[in-house]
């Protein structure tokens, strides 16, 4: 955590960086507008789109949440959440529950005063200056101006958001109140971290086992239980030009105030640190003269990006003219037309195209017909494009003599992969059964064509050396002797565990680890009940979400 905010702080100090950034957020809250309610003017940001406690929840109020859980994650880990389908889905359910205890706790009473709110947001880590340790007002601005702009956020709505944040611990604190551990759990902690323990393990290797080869039927039937696993999926046939920006690189002119204006705006860029062992020491920065050379080539290649852009655009417009011929309109602006691109999917990385530019995403937007088959610009780093839809193959699902092979291999993995599993169930229970029965793990694996491996002993200051140590640790530190572990999946095999010895400690140590031993115990059960408390809110909330919005 303390090297995420690092980091951060530093971001902050870099207007490059933060135009970087802001490009993140920006594409997080386009995948988050189109997984959240449409604002369009039929459907008002005050339309209800929910209930919680019996109260309608408008379109803005849930945004606001929404957009309030997402800042306090990045501001929590030091970067911009991206966010996906998979992330957008908890973004949604925090959001709503957030509504719900908030209202809920807001109640019962708690509020923050601004000058909770003003110290509460000084003192995170994310603008405190690196050298002195106090407030950076440079540093606040910076994430006001960018990163908060970017989340269409003003400095009054940070603060409602910590306003909210600071009601949401305080309820939470109070609802934690009160835990108090036994001498019995400590004692049993104690000997959980300070137990020596000796491990016996097995490993059932995956190469030794496989099924008899598969015949054509069985292959055939797997590729009938399976057939959508074979689809090929749909695919585009295009021609194109290529505005290739190093070809515009001679024709622009890089200017004297030019250079002197972007390295004003990027000077934080060129700082060079002060005396680290003088803190209170004003740092300096490189010379325009010593960076000039650097900086004219950023500024000639991003004013030869635009040329090509705007060359590209007056291409296009060319195009919308009624009738216009994609090969002719490419001749009169002196471009070839380039043809020989293999069909491709959406999802394909095409040889020959700038990597940076979404060129197959462009093209899947496009259809046949006479306005919407070219596209506008595709810009990559170093070209853009025009692309021109020829074809479009609809996804399909081939014979079964198309993918005869594939599916002959695919059905022979599902039959070694089911005659493994069945081997190891097998050997499980054999050897779960022998212990129950009184018989040690070592003679039980000894009994089979297994090898033994006795580890090294283990415990919380002595931790297991072993390529599987994490997961061994994990589920055996809480057992007995002769107890044996779930099964552990390696990439080479499953992986038989037991408890050989557990050496008890004594408790001569426990008077120093009791203080961490009783915080700890603390604080998990706190989060447990604080856990609770809040399940019960949001159960009590009987929150109820809108599918189909109700008519305006």
């Amino acid at each position: 955590m303390a090297m995420l905010i690092t980091n951060f702080n530093k971001l902050i100090q870099s207007k490059i960086v933060w135009g970087l950034f802001i490009g993140l957020v920006v594409f997080a809250f386009v995948a988050m507008d189109m997984a959240t309610p449409d604002a369009s003017p039929q459907r008002s940001a005050n339309d209800p789109i929910g209930i919680v406690f019996g109260d309608e929840i408008t379109r803005q109020e849930f945004l606001t949440s929404y957009r309030n859980v997402y800042l306090i994650y990045s501001i929590m880990t030091g970067e911009a959440l991206q966010v996906d389908e998979e992330t957008d889905q908890a973004l949604t359910e925090a959001a709503w529950n957030r509504l719900a205890v908030l209202k809920k706790a807001r109640e019962q009473g708690y509020s923050a005063s601004p000058e909770q709110i003003v110290t509460t947001i000084k003192n995170l880590p994310l603008f405190q200056n690196q050298q002195t340790g106090q407030f950076d007002t440079n540093a606040y601005n910076a994430f006001v101006d960018n990163f908060l702009a970017g989340l269409g956020m003003d400095a009054k709505a940070f603060e409602d958001a910590y306003e909210e944040n600071i009601i949401l611990e305080q309820a939470a604190q109070v609802a934690g109140e009160g835990i108090l551990v036994t001498e019995e759990e400590v004692l049993e902690t104690y000997h959980l971290l300070n137990d020596l323990i000796t491990l016996d393990t097995a490993l059932i290797p995956l190469k030794d086992t496989s099924a008899p080869r598969v015949s054509e039927a069985e292959a055939q039937a797997f590729y009938k239980a399976n057939s959508a696993t074979f689809e090929l999926p749909a695919k585009a046939s295009v021609h194109y030009v290529e505005f290739d920006v190093a070809d515009y690189t001679a024709v622009v002119n890089v200017t004297d105030e030019m250079l002197t204006q972007v390295y004003s705006n990027n000077l934080e860029r060129y700082r060079v640190e002060a005396d680290p062992e003088n803190p209170s020491a004003t740092p300096s920065y490189l010379p325009l003269a010593e960076v000039r050379g650097a900086l004219e080539a950023i500024v000639r290649t991003e004013l030869a990006r635009q040329e090509a852009f705007s060359a590209a655009d007056n291409f296009v417009a060319a195009l919308s003219d009624e009738g216009a011929d994609f090969a002719i309109k490419a001749n009169a602006a002196g471009k070839e037309v380039i043809k020989n691109i293999p069909p491709f999917s959406a999802n394909e990385t095409m040889e020959g195209i700038d990597p940076t530019a979404p060129f197959a995403k462009a093209t899947f937007n496009l259809d046949l017909t006479p306005n919407q088959y070219y596209s506008d610009p595709v810009v990559g780093r170093d070209h853009i494009y025009v692309i021109a839809l020829q074809k479009k193959l609809p996804a399909f699902i081939p014979a079964f003599e198309a993918v005869k092979q594939l599916a002959m291999e695919q059905a022979q993995q599902q039959a070694d992969a089911n005659a493994y599993r069945e081997h190891v169930t097998s050997l499980y229970t054999q050897v779960q059964q022998a212990i129950a029965d009184g018989t040690s793990f070592a003679a039980a694996i000894n009994a089979t064509s297994l090898s033994l491996e006795t580890l090294a002993p283990f415990n919380s200051e002595q931790p297991l050396e072993h390529p599987q140590a994490t997961t061994l640790m994990e589920r055996t530190y809480q057992l007995k002797a002769a107890q044996l572990a779930a099964p552990i999946q390696t990439k080479s095999g499953v992986l038989l565990a037991a408890v050989k010895l557990r050496d008890e400690a004594d408790t001569t140590k426990l008077s120093a680890q009791r203080p961490r031993i009783e915080a700890s115990l603390i604080q998990q059960k706190k989060a447990n009940r604080v856990s609770a408390w809040q399940a019960s809110i949001v159960a009590e909330a009987a929150i109820e979400i809108f599918e189909d919005e109700p008519e305006s």
